[in-house]
C-alpha cells in the first residue's frame, strides 16, 4: 500500500512538472506569435513617398542651368543633390521586406510546432528565444514610433521646392530621407537575422522533424551593404 502511494505521488509530481513546462512553452509560443504579428504590422504601416514627389525633387539636379526653379537669392551647393539615393534605398528596403515576409511564413510553421508539443526546448533555448524576440520588439517599437518620418521629410523638401526657396534646406531633407531609409533597412536586416536564429533553435529541437521545411534564400541581405 505504501509503495503504491509513493508511485502515485511520483506520478502526480511528474504530471505537475510536465504541465508547468508545457504551460511555459505554450506561453512562449503565444509571445512569439504576438511578437511576429506586431512586427509585421509595424512594417506594414510604414509610410512611403507620394507618387511623383521624388520625380519633382529630381529636377533639382538640373538647377542652375539658366532656368532655375529656385530663388535667385540661393547659392548653389558645392555638392550636387542626387535623389537617386532615395530610389536606391527604396528598392533595397522593399526587397528586404519581401524576404522578411517569407521568413515570417517559415517562422509561423515552427511556432505551430511548439503549440503542438513537438519541440523540446531547454531553459537555455527558451532564454535565447526571448532575447531574439526582444530584438523584434525593439525594432517594432522603433518602426511604429517613426512610421511617418519619411513622408514628412519628402513633403517638406517638396514644399520648399514648389515655393522656389532654400535649396540648402531641401538638400538637408533629402539627406535625412536617405538616412531614414538606411535605418529602416538595418532594422529589417536585424529582424530577419533574429527570425533565422529563432527558426534554427526551434528546428534543432523538434521531437519529430516530419516536415521538410524549405528555408528561404536570404542572399539579398548582402544588397549593397552601405
Amino acid at each position: 500500500m505504501k509503495k503504491c502511494f509513493c508511485v502515485i505521488c511520483f506520478m502526480v509530481c511528474m504530471s505537475l512538472i510536465f504541465t508547468g513546462c508545457s504551460n511555459k512553452t505554450v506561453n512562449l509560443a503565444k509571445d512569439l506569435d504576438a511578437t511576429i504579428k506586431n512586427f509585421v504590422t509595424s512594417v506594414s504601416s510604414l509610410d512611403w513617398p507620394e507618387d511623383g514627389s521624388i520625380e519633382t525633387l529630381s529636377n533639382l539636379n538640373k538647377t542652375y542651368d539658366g532656368n532655375s526653379n529656385v530663388s535667385a537669392e540661393d547659392t548653389p551647393l558645392d555638392t550636387a543633390i542626387d535623389t537617386s539615393e532615395i530610389y536606391t534605398w527604396l528598392e533595397i528596403l522593399h526587397s528586404k521586406i519581401n524576404i522578411m515576409l517569407s521568413k515570417r511564413a517559415d517562422l509561423l510553421l515552427y511556432i505551430n510546432e511548439i503549440h503542438g508539443g513537438n519541440a523540446n526546448l531547454t531553459e537555455a533555448d527558451q532564454l535565447s528565444l526571448k532575447v531574439y524576440m526582444n530584438i523584434l520588439k525593439d525594432n517594432s517599437n522603433y518602426l511604429s514610433s517613426y512610421k511617418g518620418m519619411l513622408k514628412n521629410q519628402i513633403n517638406e523638401a517638396t514644399n520648399l521646392y514648389n515655393n522656389k526657396s532654400n535649396i540648402n534646406a531641401i538638400n538637408a531633407y533629402i539627406i535625412k530621407a536617405v538616412e531614414t531609409l538606411q535605418v529602416r533597412s538595418a532594422k529589417i536586416d536585424t529582424s530577419i537575422l533574429a527570425m533565422n536564429s529563432i527558426i534554427d533553435i526551434i528546428g534543432s529541437n523538434l521531437i519529430n522533424n516530419y516536415f521538410n521545411y524549405n528555408k528561404h534564400d536570404i542572399k539579398a541581405l548582402t544588397l549593397k551593404n552601405r
